[in-house]
């Protein structure tokens, strides 16, 4: 009969959660007990939510623990249980057990059984983070149903030293990028190992009696301001865009980077060429320059380009598109590592590659001659709180990073040019730059967001 009930409970899930065929679901449980009972392990992950792509690798290698995950979106409180007791009560010490929880399925209560179960086991548990398509679709009945039951989870579950819970539901980097996440509702691999990383090991998201109030509270601002004045964003299908620069645009090359943060709000199709380390100015003796870039670019030749660089499948694959191809917007930045070291803001000659500002102008009118038509934004450098917080003159030929910025800007009266400033325009102040510095110079996931969707709202005008 508990079997027969299971069933049941899992064609509810199929029907409601998951929409995949009960056979699926009856296979992941059997399959995902069978684990429970055979396999050496000292952790589990169960969760409510799809987390295919949350690889048991990651846990090993970055926190040496043997785990093993549930491949079954749990439907309720019977089939965690089983699954509860099938892992505790195996031959193996469990030390941690990771779960995936939806309030809205799952209330704190039941979770306060298990725990006080297992005092000695550490668990964590971190509440679902549907997308904001999800949150925008609600009644409002509904709605506020489903944040009362977030509050009510914690509030229940926070208190016991054996349980950290964390909530990424106000992180509008995650949430509010649709390129985040898969068709079943998954995050892609990139996106589900960060937050795996913030699970088990840097608690950035985790909440405490103290933080509490204001996460949730944070949580609500931001759903609450994307219900009632969601940003529109340009339908930018068959636009090609191509971002040029440093590590700003280079560091990360998936959904939550700048380019893919744009591509995911705009549909528009991204090619990113930044790399870092790049300076706009001409450098004697770096094999990938600006001006190495634009050769390739300009003349559809990757021989100016080092072997195996980074960039040159992107290269590649802009070069060859298809003959239809349509609009092209080019985004430049740059300064950070001109400002480090130390070369010139400007010279004498106002496209020479020697200088900042000669080599920003040089680079527009070489793509707006090989690219007719073509839009170009040029992005300026973002605060930096290195060389005390960008004040420091790096050598006599040089400037301070506000110098650079304003060369940026004058690129504006440029025809055809748009310069954003991304300097004024991310909020970054020295007493709080960790809410968008990850390291206090390149953007961490809130600031790359924050850029991508200015950027992208920037494309609609």
């Amino acid at each position: 009969m508990t079997h027969f009930m299971e069933q049941i409970g899992l064609y509810i899930l199929s029907a409601t959660l998951t929409l995949s065929p009960v056979g699926e679901a009856v296979d992941n449980y059997d399959r995902d007990l069978a684990r429970l009972t055979t396999e050496s392990y000292d952790t589990v992950f169960f969760s409510m939510y799809p987390t295919a792509h949350y690889e048991e690798e990651d846990y090993s290698y970055f926190r040496a623990m043997d785990i093993v995950k549930g491949e079954l979106c749990i439907p309720g409180s019977n089939t965690l249980g089983i699954y509860m007791d099938t892992a505790m009560h195996s031959e193996n010490q469990v030390s941690t057990i990771y779960l995936g929880i939806s309030p809205q399925q799952m209330d704190g209560a039941c979770i306060c059984s298990i725990l006080d179960t297992y005092p000695d086991t550490m668990f964590e548990i971190a509440l679902s983070y549907p997308e904001i398509t999800y949150w925008q679709g609600l009644s409002t009945a509904e709605y506020e149903g489903a944040l009362q039951a977030y509050k009510d989870f914690c509030s229940q579950v926070i208190p016991y030293d054996n349980a950290r819970v964390q909530l990424f539901g106000s992180a509008e980097w995650l949430i509010c990028n649709p390129a985040n996440y898969t068709e079943d509702g998954d995050t892609n691999p990139e996106v589900s190992r960060i937050l795996m990383a913030n699970t088990d090991g840097s608690h950035g998201y985790a909440l405490t009696a103290d933080t509490m109030d204001n996460s949730l509270e944070d949580m609500k601002a931001l759903l609450d301001d994307y219900r009632t004045h969601a940003p529109v964003y340009p339908d930018l299908q068959g636009t090609d865009i191509v971002f040029i620069g440093d590590s700003i645009f280079g560091e990360y090359r998936d959904s939550m980077s700048v380019p893919g943060v744009v591509a995911g709000l705009t549909g528009a199709r991204v090619f990113n060429l930044g790399v870092g380390g790049m300076s706009a100015t001409e450098q004697n003796g770096n094999p990938l320059s600006l001006t190495a870039l634009l050769n390739s670019l300009t003349e559809q030749d990757t021989s100016y380009l080092p072997e195996g660089c980074s960039i040159l499948q992107d290269v590649n694959d802009f070069l060859y598109r298809p003959d239809d191809a349509g609009d092209t917007v080019f985004i430049l930045n740059f300064g950070l590592n001109d400002y480090f070291g130390g070369l010139p803001v400007g010279s004498g000659d106002s496209q020479g590659t020697a200088s900042y500002s000669g080599a920003l102008r040089n680079a527009v009118s070489r793509l707006q001659k090989a690219f007719p038509g073509s839009r170009i934004i040029v992005n300026t450098p973002n605060f930096t709180v290195y060389y005390e917080n960008g004040e420091e003159v790096m050598s006599p030929q040089g400037g301070i990073l506000t110098d650079y910025v304003a060369a940026a800007q004058g690129l504006s009266q440029m025809p055809g040019v748009t310069v954003f400033d991304s300097y004024r325009e991310i909020p970054v102040d020295p007493e709080h730059f960790q809410v968008y510095l990850a390291d206090g110079c390149h953007l961490n996931e809130q600031g790359r967001f924050l850029l991508g969707s200015r950027l992208a709202s920037l494309l609609s005008e």
